[in-house]
């Protein structure tokens, strides 16, 4: 539900709109980080890294952080401090090392990052792919 209200708001170009939808994943799901700030932080990766060569992606991404930023306590300290340096570009080596496979346009490079980005936590590096596939699935395609 939340995600398909975001994906709407993101269809008309409302950014504010979709980034107060998203943030409603802000703090949900189990582990140490929850899901839904996996999510969330895969979802500002792929921002993040289009936003140089997109303006529709840095309108969002602008979007994301005033929505997400004042929110923060509604999750743990942790992840918290992971969704801050998120909105900062500042990401684990194996997100870093996808987006640079990725912009590199090295398909065997991606899948390995990818590998890696899954291999984070339980579930963390499984949930921010998904946060990826989404935002590219309804920014790009």
């Amino acid at each position: 539900a939340v995600t398909q209200r975001a994906a709407a708001a993101m269809a008309c170009g409302n950014w504010k709109q979709a980034a107060s939808e998203l943030c409603g994943m802000l703090g949900l799901g189990c582990g140490l980080t929850p899901s839904g700030d996996d999510w969330l932080i895969g979802a500002l990766a792929l921002l993040q890294f289009a936003a140089e060569k997109n303006a529709a992606c840095l309108q969002f991404l602008h979007a994301m952080q005033g929505a997400l930023l004042p929110q923060l306590s509604e999750t743990n300290d942790i992840s918290a401090r992971f969704l801050e340096l998120a909105c900062e570009k500042r990401f684990s080596a194996p997100v870093c090392t996808l987006f640079s496979a990725w912009l590199g346009g090295d398909a065997a490079a991606v899948c390995r990052a990818a590998r890696r980005v899954l291999r984070l936590g339980h579930s963390s590096g499984a949930d921010m792919l998904e946060g990826i596939r989404f935002m590219y699935n309804h920014l790009f395609c």
